[in-house]
């Protein structure tokens, strides 16, 4: 009996040490672009970017296992709603939707080889970079760890094979409304909006918390703040 117990306490333990301990993936398996982007530089920025945000929340916590519940509800809303779910699969493609939206109805030209552009060369290599320094597993593996009945939609360009903080879909979002912010403040909370709608989608996929959409917008913000009057160097 009493090995019994032993056994069964041995068993839990390893059990929430697998949770606790779970990564996206090995770093070793990292493609050979994750490798590139790990060793870049990204261009004009000069703040300690890998060392300013704060550890995601752990995988045993109450405030993980809370989001989880949050993103279970969320797909299940998205799942029952056609017109949110074609939203949500055509940001996964494109970021930029929401943006030319706001930017066809106001007439503006929208700027996308140029955000593209300090995206790749600026953002890009930073998110890559903070991705597999916290290593954190998508919502979709740990729900499944923790043995919940957990959906997700799989991404066509399979945009979600990283690890999931912060959410690069989000960091792109919020580094083209502060540009498109200082381009055309007259519309700065249409494009603020239009960036939370690209992170939301994010988490109503199922392959994102909601605490790696408030990563992307802190971390994001710092990076802007730094390079906002040295980023058209990037574009000549």
């Amino acid at each position: 009996m009493k090995n019994n117990r032993k056994n069964a306490l041995a068993k839990s333990l390893e059990e929430n040490l697998s949770i606790i301990n779970l990564k996206y993936d090995d770093k070793k398996e990292m493609s050979d672009k994750d490798k590139r982007m790990m060793e870049k530089k990204p261009k004009l920025v000069k703040v300690d970017y890998l060392n300013l945000l704060p550890n995601p929340p752990a995988n045993n916590s109450s405030e993980t296992k809370q989001e989880l519940e949050q993103i279970r509800k969320r797909v299940a809303r998205t799942d029952n709603s056609p017109e949110l779910k074609n939203l949500v699969m055509a940001i996964d493609i494109n970021p930029d939707v929401p943006f030319e939206k706001i930017a066809k109805k106001h007439n503006i030209k929208y700027p996308s080889k140029e955000m593209d552009r300090i995206y790749r060369n600026v953002v890009e290599p930073i998110m890559w970079q903070l991705k597999w320094k916290y290593n954190r597993p998508r919502p979709y593996q740990l729900a499944k760890k923790l043995g919940m009945d957990f959906k997700h939609f799989e991404s066509p360009r399979k945009t979600h094979y990283t690890p999931s903080y912060p959410s690069g879909h989000a960091m792109y979002g919020y580094l083209v409304a502060l540009i498109l912010s200082d381009m055309y403040p007259e519309h700065v909370k249409e494009w603020m909006e239009a960036a939370k709608v690209v992170g939301d989608a994010r988490v109503n996929q199922g392959v994102h918390y909601p605490s790696d959409m408030k990563a992307s917008a802190y971390i994001t913000k710092l990076i802007w703040d730094d390079i906002k009057d040295k980023y058209e160097n990037i574009l000549t």
